[in-house]
Parts: structure tokens; C-alpha cells; sequence
């Protein structure tokens, strides 16, 4: 991930402020102010008026960099600082199941058609230890 994301991700989640700017908005999440209007205009992102102008909550702000990055980049961008800002039912675990070697081969056909990742292992037999595939 590119350090201009890493930072606007940083920046949306992190801050404390409760409104940002159109212009801060348009900036953080990669599209012109233009863009922007046009997405407010046509209701996919709702703004606010407040005494200094249009403006946007953070939770409206946090709802799309949801949207607009994946989960898994988000998390990484956030580091060690997620848990304090992404609620726990909604953070990536990571997920061990004992399957047959033909559901297995269908797990990955199924991660190349959505780009999961999976580490799939096999245990020797007898053993409860995995060996890498």
C-alpha cells in the first residue's frame, strides 16, 4: 500500500475532529472536489451544514473510506491502532477448518475468483500436526 492511503486511512479513522471539510474529504479519499459534489448531490454520501459551511461527519466519513478501500488494506493501515476504532465484531480474524483435500481445492478456486488468501496445510497421518502444502 502506497503511503498517500495508508495516511488518509490513518487521518479518517484516527482523528478526533467530528466534521471535515468537502475539500479535506474530497483530498482524503482520492477524488475531486467535483466528484465529491456530484456523490452528495446524487445522495451516495450525505453532508451536513454547519456554521463554517458543507461539511462531513466522521461517521458519514469512516461509512465510505469503508466503501472505498478494502477491509484487509484498512486494517493494515491502522496497524496496532484498529482495535481502538474498529469494533470487534467487524475485524478480519483469521479462520482454521480440517476439510477433505477436494473441498479444499474448491476453497482456493473459490479465493482466486474473489481474491481471499488462504494457507492451506495437511496434516502427515497420525499426526495432528499440519505440514505445509
Amino acid at each position: 500500500m502506497d503511503e498517500t492511503t495508508r495516511s488518509s486511512i490513518r487521518h479518517i479513522f484516527l482523528s478526533p475532529r467530528p466534521h471535515f471539510a468537502l475539500l479535506t474529504v474530497a483530498q482524503l479519499l482520492g477524488m475531486t472536489l467535483k466528484e465529491l459534489k456530484r456523490e452528495i448531490e446524487d445522495g451516495a454520501i450525505v453532508a451536513v451544514s454547519t456554521a463554517l459551511g458543507q461539511r462531513m461527519s466522521r461517521e458519514e466519513l469512516v461509512a465510505v473510506a469503508m466503501r472505498t478501500w478494502e477491509q484487509s488494506v484498512i486494517e493494515e493501515a491502522l496497524g496496532a491502532d484498529a482495535p481502538a476504532v474498529l469494533p470487534e465484531a467487524i475485524r478480519l480474524v483469521e479462520l482454521r477448518a480440517r476439510v477433505i483435500a477436494q473441498a479444499t481445492r474448491a476453497l482456493h478456486r473459490s479465493a482466486e475468483k474473489t481474491c481471499a488468501f488462504i494457507v492451506a496445510r495437511r496434516s502427515a497421518p497420525g499426526s495432528e500436526t499440519p505440514n505445509a502444502l
